[in-house]
């Protein structure tokens, strides 16, 4: 009898442990997650700029584009593409702060919504190379490389 007992308390410890670890790792990844959208929020509203981490997978591509001199159809599949994701990524935002009272005050989730929302409407109106120009921050030579197709007339 004894032995089941100690059995069963071990078993009740294990789970509650189990359980703690659990529910603290899920508390992490949620707040990594609500960081990671007020930075980004920042950066959008604040610098009025377009997260580095929603275009930095774009990088590679466009520069591998560049460097085997590929034609502007494909440069503009690849802004496209990066403008349809940022725009997915703003809408997202926005969502998160219409179902969730981050902000300090009703007046402040107004406030950011309308930033987002301006933004959003900016972004869908932009030419795509308006994107692959925001994807690069090094050389200017992908830069470049868009503006004179840009300035050809294409």
């Amino acid at each position: 009898m004894t032995e089941i007992v100690l059995i069963l308390g071990l078993a009740i410890g294990v789970t509650t442990f189990l359980f703690q670890l659990i529910a603290r790792y899920a508390t992490q990844i949620i707040a990594r997650s609500v960081e990671s959208r007020m930075r980004d929020t920042e950066v959008i509203v604040n610098e009025e700029s377009i997260p580095h981490a929603w275009i930095a997978s774009y990088h590679a591509r466009q520069a591998a584009l560049i460097a085997k001199n590929a034609g502007l159809d494909e440069l503009a599949k690849l802004g496209q593409k990066t403008q349809s994701e940022c725009i997915k990524k703003i809408d997202d935002l926005l969502h998160f702060y219409e179902n969730n009272p981050i902000a300090d005050s009703e007046e402040s989730r107004i406030v950011l919504r309308k930033a987002l929302q301006k933004t959003k409407a900016a972004w869908q109106n932009a030419s795509w190379e308006y994107f692959l120009q925001t994807t690069h921050h090094g050389s200017g030579r992908e830069n470049a490389a868009i503006q004179s197709m840009d300035s050809s007339g294409s």
